[in-house]
């Protein structure tokens, strides 16, 4: 009996630590992701058509900011065509790679290719998710992130903001 005790004393503490964790992570994200307004990415001037700019979202996980060069789904800017994404594989959180020839980001690790100019949805490959998509507004020409939808980004705690 004793054992059976310590094993549920255990498992009971593991739990109530696991969730103390994730509440600080999600806590920590949400201050990050809105208490300051956002994050600068870059100089709306400076956004070209194609060329992917990345920059590290909600924490330090990499993403993407990318002009498709015309009107999307969801796209912001003046020409409706500005999107944002995890630059994080939902397969196994590998690094994505940006293609200006195909318009669509490419996982190395499995093959995932996912298209941005589409709500960042699974083209092909083994992931069942497709990219979180990085919320962004525009400021005095400067574009900003400010969350995240369809998430949790790959192996962080924080959802929807």
């Amino acid at each position: 009996m004793t054992k059976q005790h310590s094993r549920r004393a255990f498992l009971a503490g593991g739990a109530t630590a696991a969730t103390a964790v994730a509440a600080t992570a999600v806590s920590a994200t949400a201050a990050m992701a809105s208490g300051d307004g956002g994050v600068k990415i870059a100089n709306l001037a400076d956004v070209k058509p194609g060329v992917p700019v990345d920059f590290n979202y909600p924490d330090d996980a990499l993403a993407y900011l990318v002009d498709m060069g015309r009107s999307v789904p969801g796209g912001l800017g003046p020409n409706s065509s500005l999107v944002a994404y995890s630059g994080l594989c939902q397969h196994r959180g590998c690094p994505i790679d940006y293609s200006s020839d195909q318009a669509l980001f490419i996982c190395p690790c499995h093959r995932s290719i996912f298209d941005p100019s589409n709500s960042g949805v699974v083209v092909e490959g083994p992931s069942q998710r497709g990219l979180p998509r990085v919320t962004l507004e525009i400021r005095q020409g400067s574009v900003y992130a400010t969350g995240i939808e369809n998430g949790p980004v790959y192996g962080r705690a924080c959802s929807n903001s």
